[in-house]
This record gives structure tokens, C-alpha cells and sequence, in this order.
């Protein structure tokens, strides 16, 4: 039966009735309160649940699903936990608990590095404790106990990090050297427009094997190789503009900054480039180093004008000039046969022209 009241009526064989109530009732239901402590570490062994019963009555028994028939159960790892508390008269309760793990400790020093000459290699490996410790040990002899080193001999590093709790992550790297040089280096203006088109051009020497780019968002790709790119911004605001350079197995990064600042007008946002330089031209194109560079712009204003030479990231040549509107500039240059990037920049835009020297 159920709880509440129930009527007896019992009728003899005259007809007559007697009735009775009887309330039947239950002894309060058993009620669990429980402290569940996590792992310290990822892992570990050292979990707890404490249970405290009331109500029902007692003493009362229990058995978990690990076996325990005590009331608390420790050293255990993250997982699900059942137990079944009977009290003194037969009354169960179950509880289910889950114990779960903290985030574990992860630690990585990326891919194996090759150095080349005069190169190091910085490495930060601070966590979001306080209290943690940092050990670096290497083959070579190296060992430090900060969170961030610069590494420049060849050697296996080894770094143990062990936080407040305990924990502990660990993880190595090995560095190599090399006598080859490398070099990352390129042209880029301070500040721009926003619409405004800019040039940024590798001069790296020696020539590397190789470059990559990489932009801050919000930055408009016009065009891109491996020796230069011209770059637009639609907003307002600092850009990082990086360029990493490949030498043999070697590689090395360089980050500049570029300010970018409302237009100041000569045409909307997206013509200040083209609307302030009327006129860029370099005639005759080939040449054997004998050529001229005809300016025409909006207004009187300085200009500078830069002579890369694309085979071997050299300038071959730099001008400022100032005062006029129309520019034309005499080049009588002793250089190499190949391709060159001549780059005008102007207080307000700047373009880009190719020429052949042969």
C-alpha cells in the first residue's frame, strides 16, 4: 500500500456495519548531501566524495559501484560513481555522481628548429600560474629555470613545467646550426591612407630562397608575389604586415608595423592613390640603364623615388626631390642586366613600375 487513509467497514450477516480508519503513513525519506573534490591534476588518483545522510533511519549501509561500503570514497580518478544507501528499515536511496578531470596541462616548443648564423631562437613557455616552476635542461649544458630563454647552440632541449597543484607537462625540441646567413628584411612606409594603395618590397640580403607574407585583417591583397605586394586598408587603425624568408632549411620573420589614417581627400577613399599621382611613367622600358621617370601629380609636394633591384633585393638607387608638381628624373645607372622595381612615394599615394635593364 501506498501512503493515506484507509476505511475498513466489515456488515455482519443482519446487516449491521462497523467502519474504521486507519492512516497509514511513512518514516521521512533519507536525504544526501554531498562534497565531490576533483583530481588536482589531469589524471591523477586523488578524487574524493564525501557524503553526509540524514532522515530515514539510521545507522544506515552503503555500497558503491567501486565495491566500497564506506560512506566517503577517495583516491579515485574522474569517472561515474554509484552508491546505494539502505537505512536500518530497508529504505534505499540511490545517488550518482561524476567526477571530472581539470584541463590538462599541455605544453608544445613546435617543430625542430635549424638556425642559421647569428639566428636564436625565442621561446616563451609561461602558463596562468603564478606559483608554477620552469625547468630547462639541453644535452649541451644549457639549463634555466625562467619562463623564457633564447636559444642559439645546437642541442635537445628539454622543459618541465610544474604548476601550483602539482602538475606537471614536459616537452623538447631540438635546435641545429648552420653557417648559412639569412636574412629578413623589407621597404615599407610608416603610415598610409585609408583607399590608399602601398608597396611593400622584400630587400632581403643575401637573396633568399624563398618569401612568404602575411597580413593583419582588414588588409586588401592588390596584388602579391614573393618579392613584393601592394596592400590596401579599408579602416582606420594599426596593421602588421610580417614577411618570413627561407634559406636552405633555415627560416626568419620580420614584423612591422604600419599606421593607417583617415584620407585627407583628393577624391574618395578608394581613388587617393590614383587620383593624386596623375602620371608615372619610365621611359624607354627596356633599357641598358639610361631611362627617365616622368611625375605628374595633383599638387606641388616631395616625392622619393627607390630603385630595387628584384634579383638581388639591393637599391640600387634612392632620390627625394621637392618643390614641384611635374617631375622628370635623369637615371644614368651602372648595374646588372635583370628586372627592377621602381617605387614612387608621395605624402599622399605611391605606385609601383617594373623595369628591364639589358
Amino acid at each position: 500500500l501506498t501512503i493515506g487513509t484507509y476505511t475498513l467497514t466489515v456488515t455482519d450477516n443482519n446487516g449491521c456495519e462497523l467502519s474504521a480508519n486507519i492512516d497509514l503513513t511513512q518514516p521521512g525519506g533519507m536525504s544526501v548531501e554531498s562534497i565531490v573534490t576533483p583530481p588536482q591534476c589531469f589524471g591523477s588518483s586523488d578524487a574524493t566524495i564525501s557524503l553526509t545522510t540524514s532522515g530515514g533511519t539510521m545507522p544506515y549501509s552503503y555500497l558503491w559501484n567501486t565495491g566500497s561500503t564506506a560512506s566517503n570514497i577517495s583516491n579515485i580518478t574522474a569517472g561515474n560513481y554509484d552508491v546505494t544507501i539502505t537505512d536500518n528499515v530497508g529504505c534505499i536511496t540511490v545517488q550518482n555522481f561524476t567526477v571530472q578531470n581539470p584541463d590538462l596541462l599541455t605544453l608544445n616548443l613546435g617543430d625542430d628548429m635549424i638556425l642559421c648564423q647569428g639566428q636564436s631562437f625565442d621561446l616563451d613557455v609561461t602558463i596562468n600560474d603564478l606559483g608554477a616552476n620552469y625547468q630547462w635542461t639541453s644535452t649541451n649544458g644549457f639549463s634555466s629555470n625562467t619562463a623564457t630563454v633564447a636559444l642559439t647552440d645546437s642541442g635537445e632541449y628539454f622543459i618541465t613545467i610544474t604548476n601550483s597543484n602539482g602538475c606537471t607537462a614536459t616537452d623538447r625540441i631540438i635546435i641545429t646550426t648552420t653557417d648559412q646567413v639569412i636574412s629578413a628584411d623589407f621597404l615599407v612606409p610608416t603610415q598610409a591612407f585609408v583607399g590608399e594603395t602601398i608597396v611593400v618590397v622584400d630587400v632581403s640580403e643575401p637573396v633568399p630562397d624563398s618569401v612568404s607574407w602575411s597580413f593583419s585583417n582588414g588588409t586588401t591583397i592588390v596584388s602579391q608575389n614573393g618579392d613584393y605586394a601592394e596592400l590596401m586598408f579599408e579602416q582606420e587603425g594599426v596593421y602588421n604586415i610580417t614577411m618570413t624568408t627561407t634559406k636552405g632549411n633555415c627560416q626568419k620573420t620580420l614584423t612591422k608595423e604600419i599606421i593607417v589614417q583617415p584620407s585627407t581627400g583628393f577624391g574618395t577613399d578608394q581613388d587617393t592613390n590614383t587620383s593624386f599621382i596623375k602620371e608615372f611613367k619610365l621611359y624607354p622600358n627596356p633599357n641598358t640603364g639610361i631611362f627617365k621617370a616622368q611625375i605628374e601629380l595633383q599638387q606641388q609636394a616631395p616625392i622619393s623615388i627607390k630603385i630595387i633591384n628584384l634579383n638581388s633585393n639591393i637599391v640600387n638607387s634612392a632620390k627625394i626631390m621637392e618643390g614641384q608638381d611635374n617631375y622628370i628624373v635623369d637615371y644614368n645607372i651602372n648595374t646588372a642586366i635583370g628586372l627592377y622595381l621602381v617605387i614612387l612615394e608621395t605624402p599622399k599615394g605611391s605606385q609601383i613600375r617594373k623595369i628591364i635593364v639589358e
